[in-house]
């Protein structure tokens, strides 16, 4: 496969890396309250470390963690991440996973 091709597919030294997500608010909270958490998750966690998320819920949110620009997620944005989840008390668990093809997974 030549270097053009394997860009546009994103694989071998184009290959980008992402990470799973996925937290559980406080049961009790107030579809507000819940809602507001994560509007904060994404604007503190998410969108100041230059990153994208895609997935959904309110009290259980999964989804997807990537490079808001082509590129591959860092260890160090995965962390940051995670910390500001472990930070947080109306984070009742979370998990975050490896840092994985973000593509072709």
């Amino acid at each position: 496969m030549n270097k053009r091709i394997r860009k546009k597919h994103r694989v071998g030294e184009f290959q980008e890396l992402g990470f799973e997500l996925s937290f559980h608010l406080t049961p009790t909270m107030d579809p507000a309250a819940a809602d507001a958490v994560v509007e904060e998750f994404l604007a503190e966690a998410i969108a100041a470390n230059d990153l994208a998320f895609f997935g959904s819920g309110l009290h259980s949110v999964d989804g997807t963690v990537i490079s808001d620009m082509r590129g591959s997620v860092s260890p160090a944005q995965r962390d940051a991440v995670d910390a500001w989840l472990t930070a947080r008390s109306e984070v009742e668990s979370h998990t975050t996973g490896p840092l994985s093809d973000a593509w072709h997974s």
